[in-house]
């Protein structure tokens, strides 16, 4: 399966990581980007969308969520939907990687941002994208900041998440298939009635 792996300054340590283990599973990545600071909004006037499309991925990881300020439920939902429609959702599989814990004594605010975002991903994305929340697996390790981590920790926090991400990776792609199967049922119907009447009027 072609993916693509879009992030935030977490992802500059996670990615490599998630790489090698997509590698190990016979996945290709066709597409990495990192950006610091940025959130789902942050990509909507850069030209970088365009260049994820042209990979034609297969499904798209997303560790977006620990930038952003939109915390008014109707504004957050938009800027939510319209990037999964950029990224071409519903056309790929989407797995979307919450913000982490942040320290709530050094890094209040931010801890109160990343709880708001990190529940309003898990209650409003769609049911058939994969939401991993982070947040249980995130609870120690931290840099003096307060919100990122040591590298031992962001490869601890990688290895507990991988049975999800590559789960994620195959969840609802037999929904098509359920989809069209009525129009096989007719097909093969057809066929069998074509094969009959040839049988028959043949001798």
């Amino acid at each position: 399966m072609k993916v693509a792996l879009i992030g935030d300054s977490h992802s500059e340590a996670t990615f490599p990581m998630i790489k090698e283990k997509l590698l190990a599973k016979g996945h290709e990545v066709v597409f990495q980007l990192s950006k610091r600071g940025w959130a789902t909004y942050s990509f909507f006037d850069k030209d970088l969308l365009p260049q994820l499309r042209l990979a034609k991925p297969d499904a798209v990881i997303v560790a977006l969520g620990g930038n952003n300020h939109r915390t008014n439920p109707e504004q957050y939902q938009s800027i939510v939907s319209d990037f999964l429609s950029r990224i071409g959702y519903p056309q790929v599989k989407v797995v979307w990687v919450g913000p982490y814990t942040s320290d709530p004594i050094k890094a209040a605010s931010t801890a109160e941002r990343h709880d708001w975002t990190a529940n309003f991903l898990r209650t409003q994305l769609p049911s058939n994208v994969t939401f991993i929340d982070t947040r249980p697996i995130s609870l120690e390790g931290f840099e003096p900041d307060g919100v990122h981590f040591k590298y031992t920790m962001y490869q601890k926090m990688v290895d507990l998440m991988e049975k999800d991400l590559l789960a994620g990776l195959q969840k609802g792609w037999l929904v098509p298939v359920k989809k069209f199967a009525p129009v096989g049922l007719v097909i093969s119907a057809l066929g069998m009635l074509s094969y009959f009447l040839y049988r028959r009027y043949k001798r």
